[in-house]
């Protein structure tokens, strides 16, 4: 029965033929498509008979494109995909923000990343249901960025934050994470930084371990010192996880304070490292494993109850905060050394 089908819609391919090819029959071709050249080459084919028949012929409100996409994402066909994007015979029939983040995804999970920025830049002429720069596209953009981590790479993603920063698009915390990291990697710790003060919560474990990174590249230790130490000292109640730091970022930490050669600035990193080993905040994940954590769909809140359980949670602790006998928790094992610290001296 498959086959007779396949067949069929192979005779209604050919050029000189006057059949059409239906929103039906794309849409059972799509789903029984196998991951063979000559099934491949048959779905093109029926999907540039599909978009080029009179179009006022077609009144479903079926989508394809998002469906299309996953077929090719399903098939890891990433060339067949971006093949497809860029035919002007298809023209029209990938024209949402769906369809072009499932591109892209492909193309990433293909190491294509040069194809990332160029289906972007196509994707920001057409400003799709009045989006330049799409949230999901801008993270998969910046990305690309940071895995290319050339000059070229560098400079266009600086650009494009500025770009998005005059359109008056601002840039989620995983394209300022990304951003900086490449910074950090092309040597300019500095722009890093720049970066890092556009994020409006710096308590985000990459954002924390990034400015640390940051200023220890920029032989600044005492200025590490801090952050690293509010990580001990305070505990949140309601967090799920403690602050940690990655070993890889303290160990560039350790280094920048042996340049500095400052016995004071020494001693603090020894009890601040030792507090962290005991409270077990040293993390094993690398810098880049932060960066490249998948991304989790959040559930959409209804109205009405719309975050009750979390709002409540934050009122409370605004009246703890808000408390005179309210006192940060603070870290037993660097609390002692610093007790001991102060008596020998």
């Amino acid at each position: 029965m498959v086959d007779k089908f396949r067949n069929k819609m192979k005779e209604f391919t050919i050029s000189d033929t006057k059949n059409m090819i239906f929103t039906e029959d794309l849409k059972h071709m799509v789903h029984l498509i196998e991951n063979r050249p000559e099934e491949l080459t048959l779905i093109s084919q029926m999907m540039k008979r599909f978009n080029n028949q009179n179009r006022h012929l077609r009144f479903g409100t079926f989508v394809f494109g998002p469906v299309v996409m996953r077929m090719y994402h399903y098939l890891n066909q990433p060339t067949l995909a971006l093949e497809a994007f860029m035919d002007p015979e298809l023209d029209g029939l990938f024209e949402q923000l769906s369809t072009f983040q499932v591109l892209c995804d492909l193309l990433y999970n293909n190491e294509m990343y040069q194809e990332i920025i160029n289906v972007f830049e196509i994707i920001k002429t057409k400003q799709i249901q009045g989006h330049k720069y799409p949230r999901n596209m801008t993270i998969l953009v910046f990305a690309a960025c940071y895995k290319m981590n050339t000059v070229q790479s560098y400079e266009y993603a600086l650009q494009l934050l500025s770009d998005m920063k005059a359109f008056g698009t601002e840039p989620v915390r995983r394209v300022t994470s990304y951003a900086a990291a490449l910074a950090i990697n092309q040597n300019a710790p500095q722009i890093a930084l720049e970066i890092l003060t556009t994020t409006r919560n710096t308590n985000y474990v990459t954002i924390r371990n990034l400015k640390i990174l940051a200023l220890a590249e920029l032989n600044r230790p005492d200025d590490c010192l801090p952050i690293i130490r509010y990580s001990i000292e305070f505990d949140n109640p309601d967090a799920l996880k403690k602050h940690s730091v990655c070993q890889e970022v303290l160990e560039k930490v350790m280094l920048s304070v042996d340049r500095l050669g400052n016995k004071e600035v020494s001693l603090e990193f020894e009890r601040i490292n030792k507090a962290l080993v005991s409270s077990q905040q040293i993390s094993t994940s690398t810098l880049a494993d932060l960066l490249n954590t998948e991304i989790v769909a959040t559930q959409p809140m209804t109205s009405g109850t719309q975050g009750q359980g979390q709002e409540q949670r934050n009122v409370d602790r605004s009246f703890r905060m808000g408390r005179n006998d309210f006192k940060p928790k603070r870290s037993p094992t660097y609390e002692r050394d610093i007790r001991r610290s102060i008596k020998h001296e």
